[in-house]
Parts: C-alpha cells; structure tokens; sequence
C-alpha cells in the first residue's frame, strides 16, 4: 500500500481503534519474530507504529530484534500482552507503550494515539499537511491583497483562473477555458501583444522552469503594461503553472518617453539622424533586403537667407511647418528623419515601381513653395534606387546626395533620380550650398 503507514500483527482491539482512528493501515500477523522483522525492515520507510503481539515471551525477543534494525529504532513499537507480568520487561527493552487485556477500550485508543503521534511518519505527515495549508493559506492572502494579478493555468486542462482583481480592474472574466488552445480568439490583450503572451505559455508548457514577458492588458477603451511571470510547477510531471501579471504601465510608458526623447529631433518630432540612419541600415541588411526602395535626400533651398531675413525663429517654424506638410506624403512605415539643419531623409520602402517615388517628390518640392513667404524658399530632392544586388545604406546615401547636387545645379526647387554618370564636378557635397 504505496504512502500508507503500516501497522503490523495489530489485535482485534487495536482494530476497532485503527478503524475510529479513520486511518487506511495495512493489518498484517506474523506467527513468528524473525517474520515479524523481515515484514518490517521492508515496509520500514513506510511505518507509522509496530504492534506486538505475539505470545509470551515471543512478543520480547521481537521487541529486543526490532532494536537493533537501525532503520527501525524510531518507530514507536507497542507491545500487547494479557496481563502484567512482563510489562516491566518490555518497557526496559524500549516499547513505547504497553496494553493489557485487562484494560478497557478507552486506555488502549489513547496510549495507541499517543504512540501514533510521535511516529515519525505521523509527524512527517503532520508537517506536510501544516505545510499545505500554510501554503493555500498564503496564496489565498495573495490572491486577495497583491496589487498584482494572479493567475493558475491549469495544462492539462487548459482553463485558467484569475484572482479577483483581475474582473474588477480590467472587466475581464475571471476564468476561462481553452486558454491557450483558443488564445488567438482571446480579447484581453492587444492584437500586437498576443503572440508575445502565447509564446510564454508555449515555452512554460514545453518544460521551461519560468518565463516572463511585458504585454499590454486592456482595460476600456486603451490598455495597461503588465509585466507577467509564469512558473510552472512540476511533480512527476507538469501540470499546472502560477503567474501574476503586474502593472508597469507608469515605468514602460516613461521609459517610452525617453526612448522617444532620444530618438527624435527636438524641434520637429521626426526621428534623428542617428536613428534615422540606424533603422533605414537595419531595414536594407535585414527584411528589405532584395526589394525595391528609394532613398531620398531632402534639402531647402536658400534656407541661409530666410534666416537672415526673417531671423532663426521664424526659420524654425517654418522647419517645422515644412515637416508637417511632408511627413502627410509618406506611408507610416516608411522612415522620415531630420539629418541636420535644413536636410532631411526619406526611405520609401517595397515599392512597386519608380511612378509612386516621382509622384511624392513633386508634392515635396510643392510643399516649400506653399510654405514659404513669397517663394523665396524651396526644396531639392535626390533619389537613389536600391538594386536586387543591395550595396547597403552608405551607397545609396552617396548616390541620392549626387542626385541632390544634380537637382541644385538644374535651378534648385525640383527632384533628380540617381545615374551612373553622375559627378561633382569639383564641389564637395550639396550641403555647402545653402544659400
């Protein structure tokens, strides 16, 4: 009987007893000592308490024959005999307790408890039932009072239950079945953010001790950053797993705004030149790689005068007024960025031909003229092509910066496609002039 404490060669009284007790022992008689320690040194792991009763004297020799079994000293051995005579006998050989016939029912179930109590299977038990309910009894006050939520998924079910806070803060129910059979179809998160959370259930589920994620939950009509934490917890097997999800709305969204702080211009919101560049290299060497993409280098026209003119404020707002009207011409996955001064990057991502790049070209040079007081301002564009064979974020820079050069030595105000022949023709870059 696997887990069970053994009671071995347990007389009728100690039976009725057992069964009171509302214990499953195994009730096994052995006729002599040397079966008596066999059947107890293979069950010793398992044994709770040892009822002799043998006859006479046999009961003392299997008691002085437990003694020495060291695998045996600690388990409480009561010896059963049918009147007193050899009680002192057994006591001194180390019974824990002794009952006679001539004592009632009573007596006997109360030295039998006594006994039971101090086995050390019984105490083993005790401590892990005490541990259980310490456990629950925790987790329940977790559950209750955590600022955070928890959560139990049950595997091999699929359902899981979340702590109350969960339906009150967020208005979401509280359980829910084919947790991660039916995740797709879930609605508590944003769409972007539920392959992230299925990916954390999936690495838990195939063995992973913990797994952590920041996902965003939703609440009404916008949503929360909670960062989750699921362990999995694991017997013979696993089959369920912990988490709580805690909200880190405030940090991430700081943290955004530092990112954001960092990665744009200051004055007109677009990405910075560092970053600019940075995501239009990754974009070219990474999943643009192979398609077709413009690049395009932006610059005003006699930018140098405006500010002469009208002074530098009002050179910003006109930057910025600029920027508004051009960032309207682009798709939101291409990438705009300021590189400085009065020029400006563009990438205008897997394009389907060239028709597309001279459409919003000719809108960027309108753009300065609507802008600008007069029409003393306007802009030059230089585009360069990406080829199937890449070459890199360097080379087209090169060859859109020639092309802008071409555009300012045709009379500035217009747009020019990247060739072959191409050159300088002795001036550094179209960046000096600026007038």
């Amino acid at each position: 009987m696997e887990n069970r404490e053994v009671i071995l060669f347990a007389p009728q009284e100690a039976q009725r007893f057992l069964t009171r007790f509302g214990r499953d022992f195994e009730l096994a008689g052995e006729n002599d000592a040397p079966a008596l320690l066999r059947r107890a040194s293979a069950v010793s792991p398992r044994l709770s308490l040892i009822l002799l009763a043998l006859p006479g004297e046999e009961s003392l020799a299997a008691l002085e024959a437990l003694g020495r079994e060291e695998a045996l000293r600690r388990v409480p051995v009561v010896v059963f005999l049918p009147d007193g005579t050899l009680e002192e006998r057994a006591l001194r050989l180390g019974a824990y307790e002794v009952l006679l016939g001539c004592q009632s029912a009573a007596a006997m179930e109360l030295r039998l408890a006594r006994a039971l109590a101090h086995s050390p299977c019984e105490a083993k038990a005790r401590a892990l039932q005490e541990q259980v309910r310490l456990g629950e009894e925790r987790y329940r006050l977790i559950m209750e009072k955590s600022d955070g939520v928890i959560f139990e998924w049950d595997i091999g079910r699929d359902r899981v239950h979340f702590s109350e806070v969960w339906e009150q803060r967020f208005g979401h129910p509280a359980q829910m079945e084919h947790f991660l059979g039916g995740f797709d179809a879930q609605s508590f998160l944003e769409p972007q953010d539920a392959p992230i959370f299925r990916a954390l259930l999936e690495r838990v589920r195939a063995g992973a001790p913990y797994s952590e994620a920041t996902v965003r939950v939703r609440k009404g009509e916008g949503s929360l950053w909670m960062r989750v934490g699921l362990t999995g917890l694991r017997e013979e097997s696993l089959h369920s797993a912990v988490g709580i999800l805690i909200d880190v709305d405030r940090e991430m969204r700081e943290a955004q705004r530092q990112r954001r702080r960092a990665e744009r211009d200051g004055l007109t919101g677009l990405y910075n030149k560092t970053t600019a560049e940075a995501m239009i290299r990754d974009y070219l060497d990474g999943e643009g790689k192979g398609r077709l993409h413009a690049l395009m280098v932006l610059d005003f026209d006699n930018f140098k005068a405006v500010n002469d003119s009208y002074g530098h404020r009002y050179g910003d707002r006109l930057l910025v007024e600029v920027t508004r009207r051009i960032s309207g011409f682009f798709r939101a996955s291409d990438i705009i960025g300021r590189a400085g001064g009065d020029e400006f990057i563009i990438l205008m991502k897997d394009l389907p031909g060239r028709v597309p790049v001279e459409e919003r070209a000719r809108e960027l040079c309108g753009a300065f003229l609507q802008t600008s007081p007069g029409g003393q301002v306007s802009g030059s564009v230089g585009i360069a092509l990406s080829t199937p064979q890449g070459g890199g974020y360097e080379a087209l820079y090169e060859q859109a910066d020639l092309a802008l050069y071409e555009a300012k030595r045709q009379g500035k105000g217009t747009f020019c496609f990247y060739s072959g022949g191409l050159r300088r023709e002795g001036a550094p870059s179209p960046k000096s002039d600026r007038r």
